[in-house]
């Protein structure tokens, strides 16, 4: 997953559906790789939501790498 902007409280919930998107394809994945090289800031509400989220994929089996 390609995401090209900071992350911050305006698109975070954009984010998260296009990785929650992504975790319920048919067969579900294992990994989840996001290129965060565009990804030049996180704000505190994105950040809960990535911690929210990565603890959710994990308990799916699903792992979350940058």
């Amino acid at each position: 997953l390609r995401f090209d902007a900071p992350l911050i409280f305006a698109n975070a919930g954009t984010f998260r559906d296009e990785v929650v998107g992504l975790a319920s394809q048919s067969p579900q994945p294992a990994w989840i790789v996001v290129a965060a090289e565009p990804i030049t800031d996180v704000d505190t509400t994105a950040a809960d939501m990535l911690h929210e989220l990565d603890a959710e994929l994990n308990a799916d089996g699903i792992s979350l790498v940058f």
